[in-house]
């Protein structure tokens, strides 16, 4: 924000980028700036902000990688299709309310095997069935419809995912809310 030609403002950096250290690079655009490599707040007088901004892109641009960019899934633990169960979901569900500072746990499932015909449904979102050891999960992945060519029925991928009871007409069952998904050859 900016008042009577002075600015303020406060950043957070992605993993691995030292913000702090791109301030300091760019100090003498700044007035002031203080914090450490994940956080940083700043002042600056106006007819610097363009210098300020074109000199921290290019610094930004030497100091990241396209690697950098893409965010981490934090997965909680390995959980086998046959461990999946309502016990489970609803032991899981004691730790609720799930929200920013209390994440719902992440699951990963590696080789299970596509079944039936994934398909889109609304915008993006994609809905499959996979299975392993015998043990079938549906699994929901919002803004995930991109994979959908990739998915084969009888095609083998790693899955991502955190439970939820899915209700619907009546009926409830246990859903997978994909997160993320690796094909595998």
């Amino acid at each position: 924000s900016f008042k009577d030609g002075m600015g303020s403002g406060s950043g957070r950096s992605i993993p691995d980028f030292d913000l702090f250290e791109a301030l300091d690079n760019v100090s003498n655009c700044l007035v002031t700036f203080g914090g450490h490599k994940y956080a940083a707040g700043l002042s600056i007088l106006m007819e610097y902000v363009d210098s300020f901004e074109n000199r921290l892109q290019k610094f930004a641009k030497s100091h990241i990688t396209s690697e950098q960019l893409i965010p981490a899934l934090n997965i909680d633990m390995k959980l086998e299709l046959y461990d999946i169960n309502d016990h489970l979901l609803e032991w899981l569900n004691m730790f609720a309310p799930f929200g920013p500072s209390n994440m719902k746990p992440t699951f990963y499932t590696e080789k299970v095997m596509v079944v039936g015909f994934p398909y889109n449904v609304g915008k993006n979102h994609l809905k499959l069935k996979v299975m392993k050891d015998g043990c079938v999960l549906d699994l929901i992945g919002f803004n995930l419809g991109d994979f959908l060519p990739f998915l084969k029925k009888g095609s083998y991928i790693n899955i991502a995912y955190s439970l939820e009871f899915n209700k619907w007409q009546g009926r409830t069952t246990i859903q997978g809310k994909l997160k993320d998904i690796v094909c595998l050859k």
